[in-house]
């Protein structure tokens, strides 16, 4: 090939490279709230899969782009999520369900996720403080329209069902915390805490999960208050007037409606404490590599046991840690232990102010997984949300040399 065509053909790639956004040029919340926002208000809807198409393909774009530079990009945290994926995937070929290309397509599309989030948090601080600000802002609307829904609808449901993904009792409120939780990360880990947001935003999150009747949320909310209330960088005297005023709060509502109360009490540890000891009595019968994530749960002897005992059919242990184990084995537990907590141990040697600004996130994270969630892969759902989300941010923050640069 001659010099002319070899010029030719660099300048073509050149004209197509700049016809491509680049990664700088791209801002960080063009990627992650559109497929937020359309998945709060539908979860099914084709547009939800168009926007998250986009940032997947931008992902794999912007991957081979710098696939020089992803050895200094991906730090150990990060390559353990993507090491939990592609086992967590592996073991379909030993599993004992179906829907074998359905789960290759979900984990890709998890893989894209996880990734993408590593890189969002490694944007600059500007562009990463606006899309911490973004997604507050529109955690905060949907939970204040599902608020006022509830109480102005005629029709209204005993317990708050939210739209789109978040349409479930305990689930919905599971998503919008967690998300909070990550947002209000960032913002004190790249900046001033955001005392007032974080009090509108725990304040409407504590009426909407009220409203939902969910203990396990409401659990998690209230350790994530308290996280943030030792790690928060804000005067003695504000902690002490929110502590004070969720107290009373809480008060108040009992005083004015004690049958609320009484009834969240009255339904005990509905079946889990049974679950769970059924669960743990099966693990050794596939202790290192699990049934395989294409498993359904259902359809097993253990949830058939569970019949007479709950009255119910039971879909999945409901702990994400024995859901791991039975799908996934040891092997799989040993990986979601290491993705959760490699990145805190690298913010500990590397900038305790990213560990402080954590823990609170951790802290949600961990409490949301006790009771309800599931499968590690799944089609877009709430344990991207609750679990994925959360730990890919962090794992990206960990990457991060200081508050001034980016990667």
């Amino acid at each position: 090939m001659n010099s002319p065509e070899i010029a030719t053909r660099t300048t073509k790639m050149n004209a197509l490279k700049m016809t491509l956004p680049s990664e700088k040029s791209v801002h960080p919340s063009v990627l992650i709230i559109p497929f937020y926002t359309s998945m709060l208000i539908s979860a099914d809807s084709q547009l939800s899969r168009w926007l998250f198409n986009f940032f997947a393909l931008f992902i794999a774009y912007t991957l081979w782009d710098k696939r020089k530079e992803l050895p200094g990009r991906l730090n150990s945290s990060a390559l353990l999520g993507v090491a939990l994926i592609f086992y967590t995937m592996a073991t379909l070929f030993w599993g004992e369900g179906d829907a074998f290309s359905s789960y290759i397509r979900w984990g890709t599309g998890l893989l894209f996720f996880w990734l993408g989030l590593i890189f969002i948090s490694c944007s600059p601080k500007e562009k990463l403080k606006e899309t911490a600000l973004h997604l507050c802002i529109a955690t905060l609307a949907v939970c204040i329209y599902t608020i006022l829904n509830y109480f102005f609808s005629s029709d209204a449901p005993s317990r708050n069902m939210g739209p789109g993904i978040i349409q479930h009792p305990i689930m919905g409120p599971s998503i919008l915390i967690a998300v909070s939780a990550s947002a209000v990360m960032m913002l004190q880990a790249l900046g001033k805490f955001p005392t007032k947001l974080a009090a509108i935003l725990f304040s409407c999150l504590l009426i909407y999960t009220l409203t939902t009747a969910s203990r396990g949320p409401l659990l998690a909310l209230g350790a994530w208050g308290a996280a943030l209330c030792l790690t928060s960088p804000v005067p003695q005297k504000t902690k002490w007037i929110a502590v004070l005023a969720t107290c009373l709060s809480l008060i108040i509502l009992y005083a004015v409606i004690p049958d609320f109360f009484h009834s969240l009490i009255a339904r005990g540890s509905t079946h889990r404490i049974d679950i769970w000891a059924a669960t743990i009595k099966t693990l050794e019968d596939t202790l290192f590599f699990g049934r395989g994530i294409n498993l359904k749960f259902v359809d097993t002897e253990l949830s058939q046991s569970l019949v007479p005992v709950t009255e119910l059919h039971i879909q999945h242990p409901h702990n994400l840690g024995l859901s791991t184990w039975v799908y996934s084995g040891l092997t799989g537990v040993i990986l979601l232990f290491a993705t959760t907590i490699s990145a805190p141990l690298i913010m500990a040697k590397k900038n305790m102010s990213y560990l402080i600004a954590a823990i609170p996130a951790i802290t949600a994270a961990l409490f949301l997984s006790l009771t309800d969630l599931s499968k590690l892969i799944a089609p877009p759902s709430a344990i991207w949300f609750i679990f994925w989300l959360p730990f890919g941010f962090i794992a990206g923050l960990s990457h991060r040399n200081d508050l001034k640069e980016h990667l």
